[in-house]
């Protein structure tokens, strides 16, 4: 597995963005993915008795992007090359934007402590139907099928790239990842190397596990472990009328809250946990399209009439 900087770079957008926004076209692709689980079409038809039949519901609980230790959501990413040894702060957000502690929301109030408002709605501990809580954890001994996240869709498939190999290999970072809030402000900015990777992750797919070199020291940082499976497709797949590259990924402030064991066969502690982020060149029909190959619906060629 080969680390490609190039399909990383740029402007990246959570797929919650998808999954909350009330587009036309958006929300007529969503309905038909509902009909598809309803006509037993969708590999996630299992869900039914549990988010009431709805796939933005249960694709909002598994894809939330708040955290148990950062309890906003994340919109959005902004990837960079590494920086240069020239000195330049990193480690926060950049000049003129809120810091960390500017950034958390009173989940109280809906205020941040400038009293600016950050009301965010709380997606970690949402209830599902019939007010029941969808469990965190999965018991050894349930018979719930297990889920993953991959589309069905051919062009999604993750062929470039596998391998024994992982570069780079030294502790230099690879590249500065700046996150965006609930209203697209910034609220970290990182510079993160390449650790290591585990052999099943996110999907059961091979992950890279990432660490932030320039976290503030002695405090609990919930952006300072990364850990995130290829993009896939190949960003230059849109262009041939591929989907939009997409990828799913993992946060916290140590190793241990996110992996069980170390080294390359480690296994994630949360299993049901996907926060996406999308490609975020993609216009609105390539969103679309994201939605309706999840659930083995054709693509649209074009926006219907």
């Amino acid at each position: 597995m080969t680390f490609a900087l190039e399909e990383w770079l740029g402007e990246w957008t959570s797929f919650e963005m998808l999954i909350d926004g009330d587009d036309p076209y958006l929300n007529r692709a969503w309905a038909e993915s509902d009909a598809a689980l309803r006509d037993g079409k969708s590999p996630f038809r299992y869900i039914l008795p549990f988010f009431g039949g709805s796939a933005r519901r249960f694709w909002g609980w598994a894809c939330r992007t708040c955290g148990r230790e950062y309890r906003g959501s994340i919109t959005g990413w902004r990837i960079t090359p590494p920086p240069a040894d020239d000195g330049a702060s990193f480690g926060s957000a950049p000049a003129g934007s809120p810091g960390m502690t500017a950034a958390m929301p009173d989940r109280t109030t809906g205020t941040s402590p400038a009293g600016t408002s950050n009301a965010i709605p709380d997606r970690q501990d949402a209830p599902a139907p019939h007010g029941e809580n969808v469990p965190r954890r999965r018991s050894p001994h349930s018979t719930e099928p297990y889920v993953s996240c991959e589309t069905s869709h051919e062009t999604c498939r993750q062929t470039a790239g596998r391998g024994d190999a992982i570069a780079p290999t030294d502790d230099q970072p690879v590249f500065t990842l700046e996150w965006l809030g609930g209203d697209g402000e910034p609220i970290g900015r990182y510079a993160y190397r390449l650790d290591h990777m585990i052999d099943k992750g996110l999907e059961g797919k091979p992950c890279y596990v990432f660490h932030a070199t320039d976290a503030p020291a002695g405090r609990r940082n919930p952006f300072a472990v990364l850990i995130a499976m290829d993009p896939m497709p190949s960003r230059a797949e849109l262009a041939d009328g591929g989907l939009l590259s997409h990828l799913h990924f993992q946060y916290a402030s140590a190793v241990s809250k996110l992996l069980k064991g170390t080294g390359r066969t480690a296994r994630l502690r949360r299993r049901m946990w996907y926060p996406t982020m999308c490609a975020a060149e993609g216009d609105l029909l390539a969103r679309c399209n994201i939605v309706r190959a999840l659930h083995r619906l054709p693509v649209w060629a074009e926006l219907p009439h």
